[in-house]
């Protein structure tokens, strides 16, 4: 979902997430991203595991609240749920619709639209919580601090009107993540949303069934993709098929086949610099195995390790910072948002000014701390092909198909 503009940056799509019956479906963009147990606040699952009848609404009714979580409850909250100009439309920016009771966890501030109720800003908060240990151990993150920079709490919004169908914009998405103006904000689909039982249909409980298209994973997915957003903060960026590969690899979805896979990859150009716009049912399992190949250490695997993706990261925020920080103008007074998280006296001129813009210096910068980490064979891998021969992009095929069993 991302297209060229006529004035040096990119429109950046959203990192949304619709779960069909057996995939997940996604897309990507500078400040968004899209979908996806123990510990947190919450402790172990309380959800049933076999309800009387499969459905949302059974599901919630006998979801029994944590007490900590019950604890988290803060009503006439003053907080707002801010997108800033990121990509993202939320209904939990329009106060009107936006209750004024929040769950202020440990990790995470769980709001609610359109009616979603308490109980499910608790299941949200719960299921969160219990992400957030899992994905600290899959990218190698300490073990303790608030959410995935240390300090800062995720803004998750519940709505009942996500999820609509099976399509890729507005209310039909499940999750979406975004590299908000003051930190990452996400939302989902509530667990009371009349679009529950279509987008999980079967479910026995919100935590048990195949690993991957549960309704936990959701959290694990777009919790993965607000911690990559939190590292690199306050720059969003990073390719599409990188992210969205990223949180298909953390949240476990079952990729099918080799050949399917194969298939997918030979068929379209999928690794194009922050590009979307691609059938995500078959992209999603090309972006889980090429994450695969980079970091697993199995035969034909480069062995980078997801636990330094960190470091990956890390070397793209200074990309990022060396092309985007400038002194701040005598006269000018920056929005708050291009001052988020920069040094002082500094101003982010890649804060995007309209609504999902993504400027294509942090497409540069993704592009150029990728070169810099990556080997194969003794020589830097590229990522792009206008970068040189040895190049991901262009030989994409040839790697999975050596790579996988």
């Amino acid at each position: 979902m991302v297209a060229s503009a006529d004035n040096g940056t990119r429109n950046g799509g959203f990192m949304n997430c619709t779960l069909t019956t057996l995939v997940a479906t996604a897309t990507a963009s500078l400040t968004l991203a899209a979908c996806g147990g123990g510990g947190g606040s919450s402790g172990s699952s309380t959800s049933p595991t076999t309800p009387s009848a499969s459905n949302g609404a059974t599901l919630l009714a006998q979801y029994t609240v944590p007490a900590a979580i019950a604890g988290d409850v803060v009503t006439h909250y003053t907080g707002t749920f801010n997108v800033g100009n990121s990509g993202m439309l939320s209904n939990c920016s329009n106060a009107s619709v936006t209750s004024t009771t929040v769950v202020d966890a440990p990790d995470v501030v769980v709001f609610s639209a359109n009616g979603a109720s308490l109980k499910a800003q608790e299941v949200a908060a719960d299921l969160f919580e219990q992400a957030v240990p899992q994905i600290r151990a899959a990218l190698g993150l300490p073990a303790s601090g608030v959410a995935f920079d240390g300090t800062t709490k995720i803004s998750l919004c519940v709505d009942q009107s996500l999820g609509q169908s099976e399509g890729e914009t507005g209310t039909s998405v499940t999750g979406q993540t975004a590299q908000g103006p003051a930190g990452v904000v996400m939302q989902v689909m509530s667990p009371d949303s009349p679009n529950f039982d279509a987008r999980y249909p079967g479910a026995t409980s919100y935590t048990d069934g195949t690993v991957g298209l549960r309704y936990f994973d959701l959290f694990r997915h777009e919790g993965t993709h607000a911690a990559l957003y939190s590292l690199a903060e306050p720059f969003g960026g990073m390719d599409t098929w990188f992210q969205e590969g990223m949180a298909t690899t953390v949240s476990q979805l079952p990729m099918g086949g080799k050949a399917s896979i194969l298939a997918a990859a030979q068929a379209s150009d999928l690794l194009t610099a922050n590009g979307s716009g691609n059938d995500m049912s078959t992209s999603y399992p090309v972006y889980e195995a090429t994450i695969g190949y980079l970091t697993s250490s199995a035969p034909g695997g480069l062995g980078y390790g997801l636990t330094n993706i960190p470091t990956f990261i890390a070397a793209y925020k200074a990309a990022a910072m060396a092309a985007c920080a400038q002194p701040i103008p005598n006269g000018l007074i920056p929005s708050a948002g291009a001052t988020y998280a920069m040094p002082l006296g500094d101003y982010n001129v890649c804060a995007p000014s309209v609504p999902g813009m993504i400027d294509t210096r942090l497409v540069a910068a993704f592009d150029q701390a990728f070169n810099a980490t990556f080997t194969s064979n003794g020589a830097p891998l590229l990522l792009h092909t206008a970068d040189g021969a040895n190049s991901l992009e262009a030989t994409l095929y040839q790697r999975l198909s050596a790579f996988l069993p």
